[in-house]
């Protein structure tokens, strides 16, 4: 030992640090658990969604949301749709999030030539909700890479906890 350290405190030092492995393997596996579960969810519901009845929309609107932040500038499809489902007709904006991944500014352009304002288009209608449709524009890529890297955090954070428990 060095001079001036005693066993204890060094026995004390470990401790605390295991303690601290132990707290970082929790909130990686409670964090990226969350990721992996928003990210299933949104998958499950682009499964969901192909199996609804179908419908007409005509496209009201398309085009590139652009946010530019701390991060730098993110860009995303706008399209505005109206359908017709039992007798009603309704708005929506909701789409699967399909395209490339990475999402650049050409790979939403991509998306939008398949939906210009004008074009009619089928959307899928929850018969449950018929307020609720979604424009298919493609597999969101996005929520399953998002999954399987939450899931991947998930299992990192499980491991770390497993270790931290098994050395104390």
């Amino acid at each position: 030992l060095p001079p001036g350290r005693s066993y204890s405190g060094v026995k004390q030092h470990e401790q605390n640090l295991m303690t601290l492995g132990l707290l970082f393997g929790v909130a990686l596996a409670l964090g990226s658990g969350v990721i992996a579960l928003r990210a299933s969810n949104r998958l499950g519901r682009y499964r969901r969604q192909r199996t609804w009845p179908k419908a007409p929309a005509t496209i009201q609107q398309s085009s590139v949301a652009e946010d530019t932040d701390g991060d730098g500038t993110s860009y995303s499809a706008t399209l505005v749709y109206q359908y017709v489902a039992s007798g009603k007709q309704y708005t929506s904006d909701q789409h699967s999030q399909g395209g490339e991944y990475p999402v650049t500014r050409a790979t939403v352009e991509a998306v939008l030539q398949r939906f210009p304002v004008g074009a009619v288009s089928e959307v899928s209608v929850n018969p449950d909700k018929p307020s609720d449709a979604i424009l298919d524009t493609g597999f969101p890529k996005v929520w399953e890479i998002t999954f399987r890297a939450g899931l991947a955090g998930a299992v990192a954070g499980v491991a770390i906890v497993g270790y931290q428990l098994m050395a104390m």
